[in-house]
This record gives structure tokens, sequence and C-alpha cells, in this order.
């Protein structure tokens, strides 16, 4: 919606690590002129103010960073890089760069008070809060302007035009005050249980290492690589004991090599192939971690014995 009021092409900041919701349009219209930026992070994921500030020029109109990451689970310094933003503005006297987060992932974690975050554009959906499927928010701050891209009835301030889907954002609003109600109640439970399954895991498999922050990290998430041994397979064996992970994104399919989100780290592409994502929820225990934790240990003592291994990096 925004690149639609520029009559010629300009230029786009984007993080490496973005949704391919968000990465993808930008791809595209890179095809069509414009001048794209993917922002590459450090080693845990973490796009830097500086790193943002490097890449804005004169000509850039957007900055978009996603506020947690979907597969690593690091939360980003939305609020440093929008006093980056808001500098960059000053410098040019002008409304512009605007500055988008795709907070879908955060709600759970992250007080999302756009004041506070200093976000012009913040995305967010009911799927990964509990709330229902197939609904969505879009926050545009007072001023900003952006075109439509459904055009009809002038439904949703004339954004969204079509029949709006009542239940769904009623269901979404409801998911959204839960989640700032409890949001502390759930990261003092979910964080020490994500940290025992980490310690755990690389107590029993010292080979496995961590992805993403340490610390800034969304407290259901721990994404882990075992190298040598492929994530697939993992995945199979552990399903078999009715032990569910992935290896990466539900929204995406992936080719070889991985996905674009643990190229950007730095993994090779046999790591990012050999690579876990574990997520936690409210009905989560400790009992529940120990039995992932003995089962995976068995599985991968298992397969380095007797089975095919993809060749270490």
């Amino acid at each position: 919606g925004v690149t639609r009021l520029f009559t010629t092409p300009k230029h786009l900041v984007i993080s490496a690590i973005e949704h391919e919701a968000v990465i993808e349009p930008c791809l595209w219209l890179e095809k069509q002129g414009w001048k794209l930026t993917l922002v590459s992070p450090d080693k845990n994921g973490l796009i830097t103010p500086e790193a943002v500030r490097a890449a804005m020029t004169t000509e850039t109109v957007l900055v978009a960073v996603m506020t947690a990451n979907n597969e690593i689970g690091t939360i980003q310094p939305i609020r440093e890089i929008a006093k980056v933003i808001r500098a960059e503005r000053k410098n040019r006297n002008n409304h512009l760069p605007y500055f988008l987060t795709d907070a879908c992932q955060a709600p759970r974690a992250v007080d999302l008070a756009v004041d506070k975050l200093g976000v012009d554009l913040l995305v967010l959906n009911g799927s990964k809060i509990y709330g229902p499927k197939g609904i969505g928010a879009l926050f545009i701050r007072r001023g900003v302007n952006i075109e439509p891209l459904l055009l009809g009835g002038g439904q949703e301030a004339g954004q969204r035009s079509g029949t709006s889907n009542v239940p769904g954002i009623v269901g979404l609003g409801e998911a959204l005050m839960i989640c700032a109600r409890e949001r502390e109640a759930e990261k003092a439970k979910l964080t020490p249980l994500r940290d025992f399954l980490a310690t755990e895991i690389t107590k029993k498999i010292p080979e496995a290492f961590i992805n993403g922050d340490p610390t800034n990290r969304l407290p259901s998430n721990l994404h882990l690589t075992i190298p040598g041994l492929l994530g697939e397979q993992l995945v199979i064996e552990l399903s078999a004991k009715n032990i569910f992970c992935s290896v990466g994104s539900a929204c995406s399919v992936f080719g070889t090599g991985g996905s674009r989100t643990l190229r950007a780290i730095g993994l090779t592409p046999q790591l990012a192939e050999s690579s876990l994502r574990f997520s936690l929820d409210l009905k989560t225990t400790k009992s529940d971690l120990k039995k992932v934790v003995t089962a995976l240990a068995k599985i991968v003592t298992k397969i380095r014995a007797f089975e095919p291994k993809i060749k270490k990096d």
C-alpha cells in the first residue's frame, strides 16, 4: 500500500529475516525497478539500529523489521530502530521513511503499545495467539497515507473493501486482550521451561547448539541445530513418539539449503537442514520436556550408529 503512493520506484529497507509475506512482495517490487536493501542480522538474528541507519538512503520510503522472528525467536530492538528512523526523518525534514513491523509472533511476549514502539504500521494475526485463523489487523498511525490494495464498498476505513468478518474481528480482539492480561504470567512460566529444555538437550547432545538470541527471544521458542543429522528425519522419529516439532516455519516451503533466516545468521545449507524448532505452549510441563530430551537423545544415538547421515561441516 505504501509503495503505490509513488509514481517512480524508490528504495526499501527490510531485514533479511523477514517473514515470506513481507520479503516476497519486496523481491517482486525489486523486479519492477525498486531498489531493495536486505539488512543482515548478527549471528543471533539481531538487527541492530546501526545496521538500519547504514542501509537507509535519501530515497528510502519504507523500513520493515519484524518484532520477533517466527523461526529462531529473536526479539528485535524495535524502539531503538524507531529512534534511528525518526532521526532520518528529521534530517530530511519530512515524514519518510515509514516504519513497518510484523508483530504477529509478539503479542504473547512483547508490549505492543504503538506509541512506545514508535512504529507507523504494525501487523497482527489471530492464529499465533490462540485466536481465530484467517483474521488479522493492520495498525496505521494517524497521518500515514497508504493506498488500498482491495477496492469496493470502502469498508475498514477504505483500506480493505469487502464484508467485514465480524466473528473473526471479535475473536481477535478478545485474544489480544487475553494476551495483554496474561503476558507476564505466561513469560514467567515458559521462559524457565524453554531454558530447561535448551540446557538439557545440549547436555545430552553436546554437539547441539541453540540458534537465536540467548536472552532476547520468545519464551515459547527453542530453535537448535544438531550437526550431521537431517532435521526432517528427527521430526519423523519424534512424531512416532507423539512428540511434535518442525524444521521451520509452517508458512514456508523450503527448497534445498534450508530457510532464508538460517542462512542469514550464518548457517551453511547443511547445518540449516540439521535444525529443529520446538514450540512450547501454556500446557507444556517440565515432565513433557524431560520426555522430549530423553527421546531426542536416544534417536540421535540410534541414527548416528545405524543410519545414513549427511556430511558434517
